[in-house]
């Protein structure tokens, strides 16, 4: 059998505990925004940018609310708000 070259498997490790950093900072800004009752939001972190997926109401997330979760994410991270989408998840229960 082939051995791995000791640069692939530092590849394979760097690439390993950069998802596994993403993966507790995705929890942490989860558990930051449950905190402040965001219920059922996501983060997902990919490369330098954080993509926020919270519950909305019908009518959109207030500029307060977003302004909310744009704060807790850039001061509890070092993620800049030029870093940040917040996607909007609408419930449509109603229209069913």
């Amino acid at each position: 059998a082939e051995t791995a070259s000791q640069e692939t498997i530092d590849s394979a490790m760097n690439a390993i505990s950069a998802m596994a950093t993403c993966s507790m900072q995705e929890a942490q800004i989860e558990n930051l925004l449950l905190a402040k009752d965001f219920d059922e939001c996501v983060a997902y972190i990919s490369g330098d940018r954080v993509t926020v997926a919270v519950p909305a109401p019908e009518e959109g997330l207030s500029e307060a609310t977003v302004a909310r979760i744009t704060d807790t994410i850039t001061s509890e991270t070092e993620y800049a708000a030029s870093q940040l989408t917040i996607i909007e998840v609408k419930n449509n229960m109603d229209e069913e």
